[in-house]
């Protein structure tokens, strides 16, 4: 092989290399949007849907919601009533807890770290038609100014692995003063 064929064939990997990379990054932002709106902006995996964004809740002052699954959702509910250890006992409580029958239990509860933010991971079952579990992620996602909870709310029945994408949720966060 002659020098002019060892440099065009050291060029055509390092392109392909670099197209590779390239391509790989496209691929890892292409499965992610973002919703701004109103001083809020989050990205989300393009697999959930945006349901809606409201100035009024049972749970804040505004609600943002996004559908993942047949009974899955994720909210970030802008509420300066509670810290995160009240919201969460008070959302449990009022979505959960309080059915006449008292067939639901909080099965277990755990403090989490996700993408560096205080977060409670539960565990709740009801015995509805068999038994049901659902799993209650809250995390704090408040800035200086802004007190915000985002709620995840897993149904087993979607079989949703959500954690991973939950880092890059929570790490996107922009809160406008």
């Amino acid at each position: 092989m002659d020098s002019l064929s060892i440099v065009m064939h050291r060029f055509t990997l390092i392109f392909l290399l670099l197209t590779a990379m390239f391509a790989l990054g496209c691929a890892e932002r292409g499965s992610f949007d973002v919703y701004s709106h109103k001083g809020f902006s989050v990205e989300f995996p393009k697999s959930w849907k945006f349901d809606r964004d409201q100035d009024f809740s049972f749970n804040g002052d505004r609600e943002i919601t996004f559908k993942l699954g047949e009974a899955s959702f994720v909210a970030f509910y802008f509420n300066d009533r509670h810290d995160l250890k009240g919201f969460t006992d008070k959302y449990l409580e009022a979505a959960f807890l309080k059915d006449e029958v008292s067939s639901t239990k909080l099965k277990s509860q755990k403090d989490v770290n996700i993408a560096g933010r205080q977060g409670i991971d539960s565990q709740v079952t009801a015995n509805f038609l068999g038994p049901m579990n659902t799993r209650v992620i809250t995390v704090d996602v408040s800035s200086k100014t802004e007190a915000v909870i985002l709620a995840a709310i897993i149904s087993e029945d979607d079989r949703i692995d959500i954690l991973e994408s939950l880092e890059r949720v929570v790490s996107s966060i922009r809160l406008a003063n």
